[in-house]
């Protein structure tokens, strides 16, 4: 009778502490970027789709920006940590137009912009065609939170036969 008593005090005295617990929520990772703290990044991006016309033509709408930024730059101590490229992306419009909020801090970040390699047909003189690779449309940029930048981006190209 004596070893029942004991066994249902120790159950009891249990379930008390269990009860008695607080939940504790998991907090963010420590590590986590503020998305509410943002900068805005515009800019417009053109390639010589026409050589008959004088200047650059906007790229084709819906051709992808990419902007990559190294989350170590948004720690406050990169001392050990796994870090990698964070890559934001948008597309631009018919004006060959684009505008993209990134997460930004209120020190300066290093942001690489770049737009989406596509092959198309350049109009040339005399109603002529020619196949041709738009690459390397880059830039770099460094942000601050609330604050908007502009970048213009040029293709180069080569004929793609």
């Amino acid at each position: 009778m004596k070893s029942i008593f004991n066994i249902s005090s120790v159950l009891v005295l249990l379930i008390l502490a269990i009860a008695s617990c607080e939940s504790i929520e998991n907090p963010a990772p420590i590590n986590s970027i503020d998305t509410t703290r943002t900068a805005t990044i515009r800019g417009i991006l053109r390639a010589d789709l026409d050589t008959d016309e004088a200047g650059f033509e906007s790229a084709p709408a819906g051709t992808k920006i990419f902007i990559d930024i190294d989350s170590r730059d948004y720690a406050t101590s990169t001392t050990g940590g796994n870090y990698q490229q964070l890559l934001f992306e948008t597309t631009v419009d018919a004006n060959g137009e684009f505008e993209i909020e990134v997460p930004a801090l209120a020190r300066f970040i290093t942001a690489n912009i770049r737009g989406e390699n596509f092959v198309t047909d350049q109009r040339q003189g005399g109603g002529n065609t020619e196949r041709r690779l738009y690459n390397d449309a880059e830039s770099g940029v460094n942000f601050i939170e609330n604050e908007t930048y502009f970048v213009n981006l040029t293709y180069d190209d080569t004929s793609f036969e």
